[in-house]
């Protein structure tokens, strides 16, 4: 007689606990939505996360509301929670141009009402709240393959766009010169640190006769690609000057008068030195950059010759500096970089090139520099070239 209710209460147990079960696995699957969602917007602070966050964490309130409290007279706050889902899930959709959601919108109509109409309203509330959970997910899986999409084309672009820098890179290379000066009268050590993979500081060597060389620095303000693209119009400018003449001073006002239709924004600082190791002088000319610094076994002075920037159109007179050697002696030419990089050093650039006369011209360089291991932070191009004359150019 036992075994009638028995039976039941086995099928009424396990009826429970399979309604346990899918009730626990639908609040779980909101809660991983919802915590999935709100971790998203924290990193990303994309709001389409938040909306989400919004929806399926109100939606298991709202869930939670009808289940344990359906009985107890809380049916409004739960309709107030399911509502406050919907507009949370709406806003969402809305963003993603996927209208998705008056399926479940009119379900949600029909709960809100019927209180008011005395209609059972728990059915329908939680169909509703459900079908909004299961569109939330297909909608928040199409935005993350959109994303995904997004990234992979932004991939592909960075590829191409480094693809171009080292083309870009390339090309600038072959507007400095393949080798340098070396002879037992004459050297010339360049140290050239861009401040990025592209810079505007460019240096030039040509041998204009046996014992002749016209050399040229040139720094182009500001940095990367426009600069880089600047110097090449520059080189072209010198390139084009060098065949009128090689006097320093006409070199660069030859340069300027080629220069001035093209620049625009920019400025461009130069020094240009011709070089006679028959005669032992040295002939050069500046357009605004640093000054160069001469030194010998004697002396370590600074040449002060003047002269406006390149492209000035109503000012293209330049200064001409001459200088001799005896036995040995060295030229240092150098861009703003260097100095900008010494800025908290207590020896100016003068006194360090006095003191370190002795050294051979690259040990002079990575002292200059002041710290060589370091060019990871530079806020400017840095370009060195240092000219040995005589017996100092064996060094």
């Amino acid at each position: 007689m036992l075994a009638g209710p028995v039976k039941a209460g086995n099928r009424l147990s396990t009826s429970m606990a399979e309604t346990y079960f899918l009730s626990g696995a639908f609040y779980g699957f909101l809660a991983v939505l919802c915590l999935y969602s709100a971790t998203v917007f924290a990193v990303t602070r994309d709001g389409i996360y938040g909306w989400f966050a919004l929806h399926t964490g109100t939606a298991l309130l709202a869930f939670a509301v009808y289940d344990w409290g359906g009985g107890r007279g809380l049916t409004g706050p739960a309709t107030f929670l399911a509502i406050l889902a919907f507009f949370g899930f709406g806003l969402a959709s809305w963003r993603e141009k996927m209208f998705l959601w008056p399926g479940g919108g009119l379900i949600l109509l029909y709960a809100a009402l019927a209180p008011l109409a005395h209609w059972p309203a728990f059915l329908p509330l939680s169909l509703g709240l459900l079908m909004e959970a299961f569109l939330s997910a297909i909608l928040l899986g199409g935005h993350l393959n959109r994303v995904s999409v997004e990234r992979i084309t932004l991939e592909e672009k960075l590829e191409q766009m480094q693809l171009e820098m080292e083309r870009a890179e390339s090309i600038h290379k072959t507007l400095l010169p393949a080798e340098l000066p070396r002879r037992p009268d004459f050297s010339v050590h360049v140290l050239y640190h861009p401040m990025s993979r592209l810079g505007g500081d460019l240096y030039a060597t040509e041998q204009i006769a046996a014992d002749r060389f016209l050399i040229l620095l040139a720094d182009v303000s500001g940095h990367g690609l426009p600069a880089a693209l600047d110097s090449a119009l520059v080189r072209a400018a010198f390139a084009r000057a060098r065949r009128h003449t090689d006097r320093p001073a006409e070199v660069l006002r030859e340069m300027s008068l080629f220069l001035a239709p093209h620049l625009s924004y920019r400025f461009v600082s130069a020094v240009c030195v011709l070089v006679d190791l028959e005669n032992r002088r040295v002939s050069l000319s500046r357009a605004g950059h640093p000054y160069p610094i001469f030194m010998n076994s004697q002396e370590t002075t600074l040449i002060r010759p003047g002269g406006p920037l390149l492209g000035m159109r109503d000012m293209i007179d330049f200064e001409e500096s001459e200088l001799g050697w005896q036995d040995g002696a060295r030229l240092l030419l150098y861009t703003d970089g260097l100095s900008e990089r010494r800025p908290g050093q207590k020896i100016p650039l003068l006194e360090v090139c006095r003191q370190s006369r002795s050294l051979t011209a690259k040990e002079l360089g990575k002292e200059l520099l002041a710290d060589p291991g370091d060019l990871q932070g530079l806020e400017d191009d840095v370009t060195v070239v240092c000219l040995s004359f005589g017996s100092w150019a064996l060094e």
